[in-house]
């Protein structure tokens, strides 16, 4: 603006500005977003780019839909339909939100023999699972089908829990 009228123009800045106010909603939504029920980082022991060919097949074979996607996370839509295995013909399908953040980690590693030794690389998965709806539906049977669809995730990504992959990193090294 003060190029455009010419030189010698003075621009006031901060306390001279006007504040925007803060729309307030009249409705908060950030209540009916259900609370993870499985929230847990893993370790895999690919690169990210085979980590997300890995979750492909995931999403593939579970016929999960792809909600979001940004640079280095992913959300998804699964339902318990391909996963869980109903006790009763009651059991109803859970939909769950998945989300994952992805990111690189380097590490050092050798063998007992001292063989191999070197830099890895390692994708860490933050995951998280929480249904799609808030309902009063059984917590028990809920949190035990967000675990079966964790470990199904475990398998296709070829992860371990952060502290297994720890645990497992320190027996290797000494």
């Amino acid at each position: 603006m003060a190029k455009e009228q010419g030189r010698n123009q003075v621009i006031q800045l901060g306390n001279g500005m006007k504040k925007e106010q803060s729309k307030k909603r009249w409705w908060d939504f950030s209540r009916l977003r259900a609370k993870p029920v499985v929230e847990s980082t893993l370790i895999s022991a690919v690169p990210i780019d085979i980590a997300i060919e890995k979750l492909r097949g995931f999403v593939s074979d579970h016929k999960a839909k792809v909600l979001s996607t940004s640079e280095n996370s992913v959300e998804l839509e699964v339902s318990t339909e391909s996963i869980a295995y109903d006790r009763r013909k009651g059991d109803r399908n859970l939909l769950f939100r998945v989300e994952f953040q992805f990111s690189e980690k380097r590490m050092e590693r050798s063998n007992n023999i001292g063989l191999a030794a070197g830099e890895y690389v390692h994708t860490q998965i933050h995951l998280q699972v929480r249904p799609k709806r808030v309902k009063k539906t059984r917590k028990v049977d809920m949190a035990e089908r967000a675990r079966l669809l964790q470990q199904s995730i475990k398998a296709y990504l070829m992860a371990k829990d952060e502290e297994e992959s720890q645990l497992e990193y320190a027996v290797s090294n000494s």
